[in-house]
C-alpha cells in the first residue's frame, strides 16, 4: 500500500514538474523591468481608459466649443474638388485671386491652418479642376495656367455675348431711327396738308379779290351814272328856275 501511494506521488510530481518549470520562468519576466515603449503605451492606454470612465461634473456648465477648421482630407470622397468645396461653405479658405472670362474662372485660395495654396478652375461658379500644393510658388503657376484655360474657354463666349450686345444696340439703333423716321414722316404729312390748305385757301382768296374786283368796276361804274344822273337833274333843276324867274 505504501509503496502504491509513493508511485502515485512520484507520478503526479513528474505531471506538474513541467508547469512548475513555466510558472517560474513567468514569474522571473514579470520581475523584470519592461521596456520604455510598452510602458509608456501602457501608461497612455490607462490615461485614455481613464478618460473614458471619468464621470462628467453635473455642476459645471461645459464651455462653448469654438469652431474648428475643417481638416484638407485628402482622402475624402470626390478627391480635390469636394475638399475645397467643403472648405469653400466652411469659410475656411482665403481667397487671394480670382479672374473671370464669362462664365469660366480661377481662383488661388490659402487654407491657412495647413498653409495650403489651393489653384481651382470654375465654370458658372462651380468647381471643375481643383490643384493644391504647400509651395506657394507652384500654385500661383497652375493659378496662371488656370486664368489662361478660363481666357480660352471664355473667348468664344465672351465674343458670343460681344456680338449680341451689338446686335441689340443695332436693333435699338434702328427702332429708334424707324420711330425717328416715322415722326419726320408724320411732320412731312403734316407739313403737305398744311401746305394744300395754304395753297387752297391762297386759291380761295384769289378768286375772291378777282371777284371782288369785279364788283368793284361794277359799283365804280354804277357811282359813275349816278354822279352823271344827278348833274343832269341838277342841270335841269336849275334852268327851270331860271325860267320861273323872267
Amino acid at each position: 500500500m505504501k509503496r502504491r501511494f509513493h508511485r502515485i506521488l512520484l507520478g503526479g510530481a513528474l505531471v506538474l514538474a513541467p508547469f512548475a518549470s513555466m510558472y517560474a520562468t513567468v514569474e522571473e519576466t514579470l520581475r523584470q523591468p519592461a521596456p520604455p515603449r510598452l510602458v509608456a503605451e501602457s501608461r497612455a492606454g490607462d490615461a485614455m481608459a481613464a478618460a473614458h470612465v471619468r464621470p462628467a461634473e453635473p455642476d459645471r456648465a461645459a464651455p462653448a466649443a469654438a469652431p474648428r477648421a475643417v481638416p484638407a482630407n485628402p482622402g475624402a470622397p470626390g478627391g480635390d474638388v469636394a475638399v475645397l468645396d467643403a472648405l469653400l461653405r466652411s469659410g475656411n479658405v482665403i481667397r487671394l485671386r480670382g479672374t473671370f472670362n464669362g462664365s469660366y474662372g480661377a481662383t488661388l485660395g490659402l487654407y491657412a491652418p495647413e498653409q495650403l495654396y489651393f489653384a481651382a478652375l470654375t465654370q458658372d461658379n462651380k468647381l471643375w479642376r481643383v490643384f493644391r500644393s504647400l509651395d506657394n510658388r507652384r500654385a500661383e503657376s497652375v493659378y496662371r495656367d488656370f486664368v489662361r484655360s478660363s481666357a480660352d474657354l471664355g473667348a468664344a463666349e465672351l465674343r458670343r455675348v460681344r456680338l449680341e450686345t451689338e446686335k441689340a444696340y443695332s436693333d435699338r439703333m434702328i427702332a429708334e431711327q424707324k420711330a425717328r423716321a416715322g415722326q419726320l414722316q408724320a411732320d412731312l404729312d403734316v407739313a403737305r396738308a398744311q401746305q394744300l390748305r395754304a395753297a387752297s385757301y391762297q386759291l380761295e382768296q384769289q378768286e375772291a379779290i378777282k371777284a371782288l374786283r369785279a364788283e368793284q368796276v361794277t359799283a365804280n361804274a354804277r357811282l359813275s351814272a349816278l354822279r352823271q344822273h344827278l348833274q343832269e337833274l341838277q342841270m335841269r333843276a336849275e334852268s327851270d328856275a331860271s325860267s320861273s324867274e323872267q
